[in-house]
């Protein structure tokens, strides 16, 4: 149970963290949606026509948006448009009214110095534009949010998953204390993989290539939630350590 509960906080402690900002009332808003996981950050963000009319927006190149992130110190730790080109020409983009249209970007915790360390990372967003055929200057509009970068897993990495509907495969990278690892699969409510244990790998330092086939009955799969893969190894006395948990599937 304590292994489950703490697959559990890992979901759900890296479920998106939302913000918007609107321009003014009626106008175009953003928003900005953070779903930090174990080796990289998944990033949306959005602009809104949340007025009654459809509406033209003006663009001074073909960049969308500027997002950046600081650390504690307020270093720049990722740009999304660093070593990127633009069009310098403007552009326009027509939303009718209610209207959404996204973007994702993703940061794969990597700064200058390395793997960044665990801990609440600034999230900085702006969006310049004005209505097509308006004179006045252009407004920028801001969305702040907080992410937290989890610690670095110890044993697995380059996890990719594929599959659906019970049928999956995982592949990554691992080392382990013993040379073995384990990996079970449930929804949250009940096991629908039991612990098995996954091929032989490294131990420390050294990584290796691992490859894994997991098959869950469809009629065990859940109609509304997920299903969470969860890798973890023993240490010497059994006790489950470096637990690494990810979305094998969400049905909705």
């Amino acid at each position: 149970m304590l292994r489950i509960a703490a697959v559990l906080f890992m979901i759900f402690a890296s479920l998106p963290m939302n913000g918007s900002g609107a321009n003014a009332e009626g106008g175009p808003e953003v928003s900005l949606s953070l779903n930090p996981g174990p080796e990289s950050a998944e990033i949306k963000v959005g602009l809104i026509n949340s007025s009654d009319q459809a509406q033209i927006f003006e663009f001074p190149t073909s960049q969308r948006y500027d997002l950046i992130i600081r650390d504690k110190s307020g270093e720049i730790v990722y740009d999304a448009s660093a070593g990127k080109s633009f069009l310098q020409a403007i552009q326009y983009l027509k939303l009718d009214p209610g209207e959404v249209v996204a973007w994702t970007d993703s940061w794969d915790y990597e700064t200058a110095s390395g793997r960044a360390v665990e801990g609440s990372y600034s999230v900085e967003l702006s969006i310049p534009l004005k209505q097509k055929g308006e004179t006045q200057a252009e407004v920028v509009l801001r969305e702040k949010a907080v992410l937290d970068v989890p610690e670095e897993n110890p044993a697995f990495r380059k996890i990719e998953i594929s599959g659906e509907n019970g049928v999956y495969e995982v592949k990554g990278e691992a080392r382990a204390e013993t040379g073995k690892f384990f990996f079970t699969a449930e929804d949250g409510h009940q096991v629908l993989a039991g612990e098995a244990a996954g091929p032989s790998v490294s131990k420390y330092h050294e990584w290796s290539p691992f490859h894994l086939k997991i098959n869950i009955p469809e009629e065990s799969l859940p109609e509304n939630g997920t299903v969470i893969l969860s890798l973890y190894e023993k240490d010497k006395k059994g006790r489950i350590i470096h637990t690494y948990a990810a979305a094998l599937e969400n049905f909705r």
